[in-house]
């Protein structure tokens, strides 16, 4: 919600201070809006795929039984998903831990503190991590027959 208000102000302004021919809007209200737009997707992540709300190539998979499902779950998590997830986070840490220590703002005049933001980067692959081992687990309950439903629980 506060992305789409930050957006909304920093349109309205730049349109209202174009008809009025003075600049109405701030280096900090772009700074601000793609700082809210990172947290929202790298924070989503891990849970858009417990909701199962992600871009997926249904053509074979939406024919295959629970268990073949859970099978490509299964190997779809251990061999891409986690390995990007660690991948993810050792080639950011150094970036992130340097941006923290050194309490990173923005270039401009205002000097917003960009630190937080880099930090979700280890958070959003971190969440994104925790929810591929909670699909593993589920998978391969499914695979020793354990029922589980649609949201993974029993």
């Amino acid at each position: 919600m506060l992305l789409i208000l930050v957006g909304t102000l920093n349109t309205i302004l730049r349109y209202v201070g174009g008809w009025l021919q003075v600049s109405l809007t701030s280096n900090a209200l772009g700074e601000i809006q793609w700082m809210f737009y990172s947290a929202m997707f790298l924070l989503a992540a891990g849970w858009t795929l417990r909701e199962d709300a992600h871009v997926r190539v249904d053509v074979l998979y939406e024919r295959f039984s629970p268990k073949s499902k859970a099978l490509v779950d299964l190997v779809g998590t251990l061999l891409l998903l986690l390995p990007f997830c660690i991948f993810g986070l050792w080639v950011s840490w150094d970036y992130v831990v340097d941006s923290v220590i050194g309490l990173e703002t923005t270039a401009d005049s205002g000097k917003l503190p960009v630190w937080p933001a880099k930090l979700l980067i280890l958070f959003g692959f971190g969440f994104l991590g925790l929810q591929g081992i909670s699909l593993a687990l589920r998978s391969l309950a499914q695979l020793a027959g354990s029922p589980v439903d649609e949201a993974g629980d029993k």
